[in-house]
């Protein structure tokens, strides 16, 4: 009987509601990889995407220039406005209050346009974490919750590379996640949604065990997207482009650079609180006179140096994801990697071990020596090899598996 039953979606391709507070094209972090994931997922379905208002200028513009039938975007608005968004920029607390009050807002406005016109499935894919409640599994079709993050932590030999004001940040974490995962709203949400998708395997192991078995781990970074890099030879120079803040672990890459060979230089090519520490750090360890401070550079330039680099540097003490890193691999460039939650999964991901370093964390001098090494490995023979080595294609199979696995939940 259920064979004979008319299939609605016959003859037309799926429909899905993507929520994503944060979204854009040609941006790093968090807009970059959401803007990959509902390019990835636009190969499989039409994709309405509920996004906040901070890129949807971009967004339009880019349409503009480059229409795409199967995208429509929607602006949710947020109300960051005057004493609000002076808050923010400060207060964690305050942005994750403000989230929260936009993932309702996305949910009503979800849910009216499911009434309209229903949707096949629905997925929430920017800011997804596994402490905090989504609206993904109370729209009304099947859901897909993640790719997820969360659970990453700063292993405890290593927190002297935070500074004072990380170990704050990080202690700070520790307690909002396990306040966030004791709230009914986040606990009804990890039952509620059809598909579990986590980052890496740390937010996979943090759910429920009765959970963990058919939860899928899927690094949403990967799915990054950049322009076609330049082509040009590699110099023997390392760059380290994550923004100068205790998490990223700046003080380990220099603290690294102190057991390298004179000749090895860095060059940090973005801005932060740890700016002017990190150069008193770097004379004291007398390698001042082989470290630059060139604040933040413009993306094309990013690029640029990445294509001439002898190996990027990345030290994050608790990465969830990284998207640097995985527009380095599309570059082609060389990457050295601290084996910490997402950043060892999105360097496992490569088609060419001779360009990537992945450093097990250890003690905190034993992990510096280890990453200067790599870093003397790669600026004495900088490797030629060119183009992409990141394996976009599996990952980007798995979330287009995961969005029509849950159409068909549709029925």
């Amino acid at each position: 009987m259920s064979q004979d039953r008319p299939n609605p979606r016959q003859n037309r391709r799926p429909r899905v509601l993507a929520i994503a507070f944060s979204c854009g094209p040609d941006m790093g972090s968090e807009p970059g990889a959401a803007w990959g994931m509902v390019q990835s997922i636009a190969e499989v379905s039409d994709v309405t995407v509920l996004t906040a208002s901070t890129e949807i200028d971009d967004i339009e513009k880019h349409l503009a220039q480059e229409p795409d039938e199967r995208l429509n975007f929607i602006e949710v608005l947020t109300p960051t406005k005057g004493i609000v968004h002076r808050m923010i920029a400060v207060h964690r607390q305050v942005w994750f209050l403000l989230y929260v009050s936009w993932l309702k807002r996305a949910r009503k406005v979800g849910r009216q346009l499911h009434a309209e016109k229903p949707f096949d499935a629905v997925i929430h894919i920017s800011y997804g974490s596994y402490w905090l409640p989504s609206p993904a599994g109370e729209i009304g079709p099947p859901s897909v919750w993640g790719p997820v993050g969360g659970a990453t932590t700063t292993p405890w030999r290593l927190w002297r590379y935070l500074g004072w004001r990380g170990v704050i940040g990080e202690i700070e974490g520790r307690i909002a996640i396990r306040l966030g995962t004791w709230h009914p709203a986040t606990r009804q949400t990890w039952r509620n949604v059809s598909i579990r998708i986590a980052e890496t395997e740390n937010t996979r192991r943090a759910l429920p065990k009765d959970l963990r078995a058919d939860t899928r781990v899927l690094n949403r970074a990967i799915l990054s997207r950049i322009p076609e890099p330049p082509d040009r030879d590699r110099s023997d120079y390392l760059i380290f482009p994550s923004s100068l803040q205790g998490r990223k672990g700046p003080r380990l890459a220099v603290r690294a650079l102190a057991f390298t060979p004179p000749s090895v230089r860095l060059r940090f090519i973005a801005d932060g609180y740890e700016a002017a520490k990190l150069q008193r750090l770097a004379d004291r360890l007398g390698v001042g006179d082989r470290v630059e401070f060139l604040g933040r550079v413009p993306r094309k330039e990013m690029f640029k140096m990445m294509s001439e680099t002898a190996a990027v540097v990345f030290t994050g003490l608790r990465e969830e994801g990284g998207c640097a890193l995985s527009e380095a691999m599309l570059v082609g460039a060389p990457v050295i990697v601290l084996g910490i939650g997402g950043a060892r999964l999105i360097a496992e991901t490569n088609t060419d071990p001779d360009r990537v370093r992945i450093i097990d964390p250890g003690g905190a001098v034993s992990t510096a020596r280890r990453v200067g090494a790599a870093m003397a490995e790669f600026s004495a023979n900088p490797s030629q090899a060119k183009g992409s080595y990141l394996d976009q294609a599996s990952v980007e199979a798995g979330l287009n598996q995961a969005v029509l696995d849950a159409v068909e939940m549709s029925g």
